[in-house]
């Protein structure tokens, strides 16, 4: 996506800045930098019918970088979106993100005991309410392997489908990605 254009360059101006304080940063290395850098779980893309795309997006700023990148690079395809957010986020904002984007979302759970301790997964039938409330077609999902499954049925073998909202929940899904 664009955002990762304006990443790419604040890395590049901390490269150049880190040689006032002594420290010798190469042109070569800064390209071999930009062009091995994948950061697992932040826009990753895994291959299959459908494709799956994997985004911790977590917050308003994140998930709206996420949805203008979709909305560009996935144009014409239907996307269904697999949501789960920890508690404590502001599940509104960052979610509004998906309004008139999202042909679908099902709202799920991480299982993952996060520094929030076990269940900080915020409840997935709020999650629902939220998106339903504008008039997204939603559904819940018991957990991270169920809600692939469905996603991946509702976006049919020429659709998208994106794991977002939380760290804990792409990891699950990227463990189980990895297995297939």
């Amino acid at each position: 996506g664009r955002h990762q254009v304006h990443n790419a360059a604040l890395a590049v101006t901390a490269a150049m800045a880190l040689q006032r304080f002594g420290y010798r940063v190469s042109e070569e290395a800064v390209r071999t930098g930009l062009t091995g850098c994948r950061i697992p779980g932040r826009m990753e893309l895994i291959e299959g019918a459908p494709l799956v795309l994997l985004d911790g997006a977590h917050n308003p700023e994140k998930m709206a970088a996420l949805t203008a990148a979709v909305e560009e690079l996935f144009s014409g395809r239907r996307t269904v979106w697999v949501i789960a957010m920890r508690r404590g986020h502001d599940a509104v904002a960052t979610l509004s993100a998906l309004r008139g984007l999202a042909h679908a979302v099902v709202c799920t759970r991480f299982g993952a005991v996060t520094d929030w301790g076990v269940e900080a997964s915020q409840p997935r039938e709020s999650l629902r309410e939220i998106v339903a409330g504008w008039g997204i077609p939603s559904l819940v999902a018991a957990n991270a392997p169920e809600a692939l499954e469905r996603a991946r049925e509702l976006a049919g073998e020429e659709g998208l489908v994106v794991v977002a909202g939380s760290l804990y929940l792409v990891g699950e899904v990227r463990t189980l990605l990895r297995r297939s």
